[in-house]
């Protein structure tokens, strides 16, 4: 019998410069399993401090699930979310279009500007700030990120020739050049050198990164270059994907001992890659002040980081002309929908950067910027103790923080300035969590516990595209909802148009003397003034005070 496989996976290209395109772990199909079942029947438990009808949550992840084990049980992987983590950067050059041609005077230059968006400061990079920098200020000093910036590794092949192997599809192209890349580093430099980048010794390499030589095709501008090479944005642009064979070797023949492949132990020994990153040095540059030896923009590499560490995008992949008008899901201000300011609370408290408070009766709860503090609420009935469920979360947004350098700086002029005043975001979280036996279509149901078993394939019920639910709804994620009721419809076939109704505005935050309920918002809910679990919640919330020194929210329970 076979071992689980994921194929059929497909890239999703946006023509926008600002924004980088992602694959997903959503289309996972074929997957068949053998060998005895083993189920921890034991519930997860929550630890929390109770201040009197709320409480605080010390623990919205386990050990038991978490985004690692929720990728691990589909043979891909994450990167830890918190501690000192060490990852790897390796610019990949073409025979033809070297770095040189790029604009590069000196390999020096490219390790400098490397190193500068990946570990420096603000005053570094002259441009908003590293990719280290944003996630210790994201996560409130719980993220250390530190990138080793190696030597080029020279692929002895054109653009072109890439483009052309003979491979089934264009991430296996990227994938087979993942695995050249890191073979190069370790012959040069020895497993030992390898496996400070497995930073939780399970023999897996947590994170490369591959920065090419050559333009991405994703962008117009670079047209002449595209049809030269035969591609248009779906090899050349910049996206997180997973070694998936390297994935299976980790997670079903390591742990089931197969004859003729590696040990856990000889993992351990000589860690592999899995998780990695794939970009053109040019998305380095996006913003209108960057250039090469100059000032650096880390935009495309945060969002992009934000798929490593297990985050989905939070925009939609379906076209109107298929799944009608679209629309912004998180108010497009946000790192995994916009790339741009930081991330919300509830990515945050996926990453285990945050403990929320959690209602249980009548109260009035006081919070801070979550820019600046990580404070926010869940609201929800019957919650399960983790992330992993669906409730209404609430956080206050401020302009400080990751938010500040995108609010006084538009990232480019068709992109406008979104949210900029204080006030309360309210957001409705569907992330309750489905399983499969077979990871089939049409296979996937419910977990009852918050436990992961990894003979398991575990996927979130639904995304913010219908294409890519695992059930069968048109159900999301995570939406804003705004306080003036609006969805902001784009009535386009693209992810984002010329349309500024899909762009988060100050209208859309809560502030002082507003109430909301999900029966008064009932337009913003598919069931009618009900959750999507068919439940109604039945809290009127007013915002008594929100400014840039902290809001305070009361909660009543409806007669």
């Amino acid at each position: 019998m076979k071992a689980k496989r994921i194929i059929g996976l497909s890239l999703a290209i946006s023509s926008l410069l600002s924004l980088s395109s992602c694959s997903f772990l959503n289309d996972l199909l074929t997957i068949d399993f053998y060998g005895p079942t083993t189920t921890d029947d034991e519930d997860v438990l929550t630890s929390y401090e109770d201040l009197g009808n709320y409480y605080i949550d010390l623990d919205p992840i386990t050990s038991k699930c978490n985004n690692k084990l929720i990728n691990n049980s589909i043979y891909a992987d994450a990167v830890p979310s918190v501690g000192d983590v060490n990852l790897l950067v390796i610019p990949v050059e073409f025979s033809d279009y070297t770095f040189e041609y790029a604009g590069y005077s000196s390999d020096e230059v490219l390790y400098d500007d490397l190193n500068r968006v990946y570990n420096g400061t603000e005053e570094d990079t002259g441009y908003f700030t590293s990719v280290s920098d944003f996630y210790k200020n994201s996560s409130y000093g719980k993220l250390n990120l530190s990138f080793e910036i190696a030597p080029k590794y020279e692929l002895g092949m054109t653009a072109k020739q890439l483009k052309n192997l003979d491979l089934k599809s264009d991430v296996d192209k990227s994938t087979y050049v993942l695995e050249k890349a890191v073979d190069d580093y370790k012959n040069k430099y020895g497993n030992d050198k390898v496996k400070q980048f497995d930073n939780d010794s399970d023999g897996l390499i947590d994170g490369v990164m591959l920065i090419y030589s050559c333009h991405n095709t994703g962008n117009s501008e670079y047209s002449t270059f595209a049809k030269n090479v035969g591609d248009s944005g779906d090899l050349y642009w910049a996206y997180c994907y997973w070694d998936n064979e390297n994935g299976q070797e980790k997670f079903y023949y390591a742990k089931n001992n197969q004859p003729g492949h590696k040990s856990n132990s000889e993992l351990i020994e000589s860690p592999i890659p899995c998780t990695y990153f794939w970009c053109s040095y040019d998305f380095i540059y996006s913003y209108s002040s960057c250039e090469i030896g100059g000032n650096v923009d880390s935009h495309t590499l945060d969002h992009e980081f934000g798929h490593m560490l297990g985050l989905d995008d939070y925009y939609s992949y379906d076209d109107s002309t298929t799944y009608g008008n679209e629309y912004s899901r998180a108010g497009y201000a946000d790192m995994m929908e916009g790339n741009i300011y930081d991330h919300d609370a509830y990515s945050k408290a996926v990453l285990g950067w945050i403990n929320p408070y959690v209602v249980t009766g009548d109260c009035t709860i006081s919070i801070r910027s979550s820019a600046l503090y990580g404070d926010c609420i869940i609201l929800a009935n019957n919650y399960n103790g983790t992330v992993y469920d669906e409730y209404i979360m609430l956080e206050l947004f401020t302009p400080e923080g990751m938010n500040k350098n995108d609010v006084l700086y538009p990232y480019s002029s068709n992109i406008p300035t979104c949210f900029t005043n204080p006030g309360v975001k309210i957001f409705h979280i569907d992330s309750r969590l489905v399983n499969s036996k077979t990871g089939k279509e049409g296979t996937y149901s419910f977990i009852n516990k918050q436990s992961i078993d990894l003979n398991y394939a575990y996927k979130f019920a639904y995304s913010n595209s219908k294409s890519r639910d695992a059930l069968s709804t048109d159900y999301d994620l995570i939406k804003l909802i705004h306080k003036d009721k609006s969805t902001g419809n784009l009535n386009s076939t693209s992810f984002f148009g010329d349309n500024s109704s899909y762009y988060g505005k100050n209208k859309h935050l809560f502030t002082k003397n507003d109430e909301f309920s999900v029966s008064s918002y009932k337009s913003l809910f598919k069931n009618n003034g009900k959750l999507d679990n068919n439940e109604e919640l039945n809290y009127t919330v007013t915002i008594l005070q929100a400014n840039s020194s902290g809001a305070v929210i009361e909660f009543k329970q409806n007669q």
